[in-house]
């Protein structure tokens, strides 16, 4: 199977009881050690070079508490500034937003001031990161009227002063039901829904009408609710794909398809057919052949979190849902894709449950994990180690880029710990000093110790490794 590449430990986990976590001996110097605790045996083994990581890997969907909330709340700020994240997709209700005149309409054709996201503050905020800002911004596509949509290129590109990296026509299509009618006219009984075929030429009609304003103008093929959408990547791939600069799906691994599941249930996703390994290889089979250079188009999973996709579960907002998350994003390097975002950055609300922070900026585990561990993680070449043990669901990716390099381990069985033997695969530059993070249930952040390497580390059951060195 397809998964096996990439999947650390491939074997079903033995019944036993949980294991105690790595205990550290903290220490200011680099006399810190780290004692092994009671996991079963896993050993790391070196493999090829599986990818090399575009800088806007990370990625968020900015959907905030506030519409200005990503240029005007400081601690928002402060905090994104500490993460990985350069990548930002403005989507919120996108396709009933209506920006030139700030109108929102819902589905019986009224409206109301104030769309769902603000791209001033958006420009905002991109001009105070520079480089370290890719946007995404999506057009309407469900009115399907392209001069609409060549207003709005030319009303951000002319008076804002705005260039997003990418635009789109639309979200989702699949999902639409007042294709092709005007916003005023809309109604809650429509149920007009287009082809893959009309949506690919809706997508055409915007990309002409929008470089006629901004011929430097770069577009997302497609935001598909989901991978399972073939005949829509097809077309979009044989009708635009030489004017188009990538392809982005969105899901939401649910193995049950509730919202009150076990804790094994919820993490079951990770495996098989479901997981991103899965999902990547499926869009990438759909495009070869479209069109000449579709076989190599850059694919973005532009929203990811815990399924199902239509409402968080129990275990959303909780320390299982970063572990998800951290798992997928190995796979997500593993796979090549290009741009990995989360749904989303912040909610209107004092749940946390599918966002980095909720309204009053109270960090979910989630946050905590890119803002404390993901943020040391070293991108660049994607190296394919391996962990050989009899525990099930751990998964290992190694990085490498100018000379640092860094290994992270997830484990996200839920019972067994690991002993992880290192078996000589990491080389450290002679003088130099790595840094541990060991990050496991119940902590708020990582316990953190520079010291020369062990030859064994305990990563516990739901548990996370993070090791930071030098080449």
């Amino acid at each position: 199977m397809v998964f096996l590449l990439s999947l650390s430990g491939m074997f079903s986990p033995p019944l036993g009881p949980v294991p105690s976590a790595g205990v550290f001996l903290r220490s200011s110097t680099s006399s810190a050690v780290l004692l092994t605790g009671t996991g079963s045996p896993a050993t790391l083994y070196s493999g090829v070079q599986y990818a090399v990581t575009p800088a806007g890997f990370w990625g968020v969907v900015a959907q905030t508490a506030t519409t200005p909330g990503i240029a005007k709340d400081q601690a928002l700020g402060s905090f994104l500034n500490s993460t990985p994240v350069t990548t930002f997709t403005f989507t919120q209700m996108s396709d009933q937003c209506n920006i030139t005149a700030n109108r929102l309409y819902s589905d019986s054709g009224s409206w109301s001031t104030g769309c769902g996201f603000s791209l001033s503050a958006a420009k905002a905020w991109c001009s105070s990161r520079g480089t370290r800002c890719l946007s995404v911004v999506i057009l309407p596509g469900e009115n399907n009227n392209s001069a609409e949509d060549g207003g709005i290129a030319n009303y951000l590109v002319h008076t804002l002063h705005f260039q997003p990296t990418y635009f789109a026509i639309g979200n989702e299509p699949q999902l639409w039901k007042h294709y092709g009618k005007p916003w005023g006219l809309w109604r809650t009984t429509d149920a007009s829904t287009p082809t893959p075929l009309a949506y690919a030429i809706d997508v055409r009609n915007g990309i002409k009408a929008v470089r006629s304003t901004d011929p430097s103008a770069q577009f997302i093929g497609i935001e598909s609710m989901d991978q399972q959408a073939s005949t829509w990547f097809q077309a979009v791939a044989r009708v635009d794909g030489s004017q188009i600069a990538a392809v982005a799906y969105h899901t939401y691994p649910s193995m049950q398809g509730k919202t009150t599941v076990t804790l094994s249930e919820f993490l079951a996703p990770l495996v098989g057919a479901h997981n991103i390994t899965s999902s990547y290889a499926m869009v990438r089979s759909d495009l070869q052949g479209m069109c000449s250079s579709c076989g190599k188009l850059p694919i973005f999973i532009s929203e990811f979190d815990s399924g199902p996709g239509w409402a968080p579960s129990n275990y959303a907002g909780t320390w299982a849902n970063a572990v998800f998350l951290a798992a997928m994003g190995i796979q997500a390097l593993r796979a090549n894709v290009s741009s990995y975002e989360m749904f989303h950055l912040q909610s209107d609300s004092s749940s946390v449950a599918w966002s980095m922070m909720n309204s009053k900026n109270a960090l979910s585990p989630s946050g905590a994990l890119y803002s404390k561990l993901l943020c040391h993680l070293q991108l660049g070449h994607v190296m394919g180690t391996k962990i050989v043990t009899q525990v099930g669901s751990v998964w290992s990716v190694l990085t490498v880029e100018n000379g640092q390099a860094s290994l992270l381990v997830v484990n996200a069985d839920t019972s067994q710990g690991i002993d992880l033997g290192l078996n000589h695969v990491l080389n450290v530059k002679i003088g130099t000093t790595p840094t541990i993070y060991s990050w496991s249930s119940g902590a708020t952040a990582p316990a953190v110790h520079t010291a020369a390497l062990s030859t064994t580390y305990t990563v516990p059951a739901l548990g996370m490794l993070l090791i930071d060195f030098t080449v």
